[in-house]
C-alpha cells in the first residue's frame, strides 16, 4: 500500500473512534492538516502557471 492509502484509512478509523471532545480535536486537527497542504499544493500549481503564462 501506499503512504497516502494508509494515511487514509488511519484517518477513517480515527473518525470512526472518535468518541470524547480530544478525540474529535485531534479529527479536526488532521483535516486542517490536510486542508493546509491541499491549500499549498494549489497555491503552488497556481504560481507555476502564472509563470508559465507570462513566458
Amino acid at each position: 500500500m501506499l503512504k497516502r492509502e494508509l494515511r487514509a484509512i488511519a484517518l477513517k478509523r480515527l473518525e470512526d473512534n472518535a468518541r470524547t471532545v480530544s478525540d474529535f480535536e485531534e479529527v479536526i486537527k488532521e483535516w486542517d492538516h490536510l486542508d493546509a497542504n491541499r491549500e499549498r499544493k494549489e497555491r503552488y500549481h497556481e504560481i507555476g502557471r502564472e509563470n508559465i503564462d507570462s513566458k
